[in-house]
């Protein structure tokens, strides 16, 4: 526990040491990487960057905000994986970078990529699981493209995707767990598919789905974690389906 507060109390420091050279507009976590927007809609980011995903060959450790890297402009949001990154530019592109081993770039190779590379136009809203990658396009279309041994790109088959391949219409909203993931259609319906062992899926069972299954009506917000999907109702009540740890 003392080595647990320690650490929290470093990052605090470091945060409020370095507060007044970026304004942050938004912030995104993933694994040992920490990425925000700042107020100019720039990119930056601190933490590992294996497999580039700070941009840049060699793996090299940034621990704070002070020794944040510039990564790219005119961002409007972002989303980190396990080991990459995609983010939607102000003229809605979508630029993915970092570890592609089971195709989550969506660019059709298995490389890396050590900058970022253009994948889409029109997107709306990007979200990364482990290693899967959704976009939500302007028009209400969702696409997904990466691994999919669970079927969490829900496009009917378990098959990996080197580029992306259209799951649904009429989509507002969505969110990637690790293995799974959850979209809100413009009617508020509640729609999830994917990895399903510990009931995260939210649809009463412990079986994976390979295509989008409907759970629940009426929902304006969701957000879905590692194993944990969680939703907000139109009256205001938090609905969460998985496995919760508090600790």
């Amino acid at each position: 526990m003392k080595k647990l507060i320690f650490s929290l109390l470093i990052l605090v420091s470091a945060f409020i040491s370095a507060s007044a050279q970026h304004k942050c507009d938004s912030v995104e976590t993933g694994y040992g990487i920490y990425l925000y927007i700042d107020d100019e809609n720039s990119l930056w980011g601190f933490g590992t960057n294996l497999h580039g995903i700070l941009i840049g060959g060699k793996p090299f450790q940034r621990y704070s905000l002070s020794e944040s890297r510039h990564i790219m402009d005119n961002v409007r949001q972002v989303s980190a994986g396990s080991t990459h990154v995609a983010a939607v530019c102000c003229d809605s592109t979508l630029w993915v970078w970092g570890k592609n081993n089971i195709g989550q770039l969506g660019n059709g190779t298995t490389s890396d990529c050590l900058r970022p590379v253009k994948i889409m136009d029109n997107v709306k809203q990007v979200s990364t699981g482990f290693a899967h990658t959704l976009a939500l396009c302007c028009d209400g279309s969702l696409w997904a493209w990466g691994w999919n041994k669970y079927g969490q790109l829900g496009d009917g088959t378990t098959t990996k995707r080197l580029t992306p391949v259209k799951v649904m219409d009429n989509v507002r909203k969505v969110s990637a767990g690790n293995l799974f993931t959850m979209a809100i259609r413009n009617d508020g319906s509640l729609w999830s598919f994917g990895a399903n062992s510990i009931g995260q899926l939210g649809d009463g069972t412990l079986e994976n789905r390979i295509i989008p299954v409907k759970v629940a009506d009426g929902i304006k917000a969701i957000s879905c974690g590692t194993t944990v999907g969680m939703a907000v109702d139109d009256e205001g009540y938090l609905l969460t389906s998985g496995e919760v740890n508090y600790h």
